[in-house]
């Protein structure tokens, strides 16, 4: 398959959709989202498969509506003695909480004393990261996929929605013909 047929969105692409939604008047979706994923049926296997890493980027299966290879960007930011953690993009079904110590002392491998958990319940995923980073690491970044791309794929479209001043009553949904 070349790289052109590979179905994937950007963030900046997918923001401009919404947008021009938002200027032809359009405030208010009462429905569900939904995707005709038929050409891409589920891969058999899990991305753990590959390499028991399945919160990598490059495990990602193909999808019909495959934004940013469904990958959220951590940001670790060392402020006023303590270690901010979030996520880019935001996503209104994704929570980091933030169980890191800012500790003194040599950075020896960024993310290396960093403990990383992925809890999901009911519709909500809950990325928990535990452990010590030394202040001296400064600001870093992981790129991991912690949701699925149904959840991935509305998460972003809500939060980028209601940023935007819209609102939306729907939930994701598979279009079954």
């Amino acid at each position: 398959m070349k790289d052109a047929e590979i179905p994937f969105l950007v963030r900046e692409t997918f923001w401009h959709l919404l947008f021009t939604l938002r200027n032809r008047g359009i405030q208010h979706i009462n429905g569900d989202l939904l995707i005709d994923n038929e050409y891409f049926e589920d891969e058999n296997g899990s991305p753990a498969d590959f390499d028991n890493k399945p919160y990598r980027v490059y495990n990602t299966f193909p999808d019909a509506a495959l934004l940013n290879f469904r990958a959220h960007q951590f940001h670790f930011v060392p402020m006023n003695k303590k270690l901010h953690i979030y996520a880019d993009p935001p996503a209104s079904n994704l929570q980091v909480r933030n169980k890191v110590k800012l500790v003194k002392g040599a950075c020896k491998g960024k993310h290396r004393q960093l403990k990383f958990n992925v809890l999901k319940q009911g519709s909500i995923t809950t990325v928990e990261f535990s452990g010590n980073y030394p202040g001296r690491c400064g600001n870093q970044e992981l790129l991991r996929t912690v949701l699925a791309n149904g959840d991935y794929i509305f998460g972003v479209f809500k939060a980028l929605w209601e940023d935007m001043g819209g609102t939306i009553n729907g939930k994701y949904g598979r279009d079954e013909y």
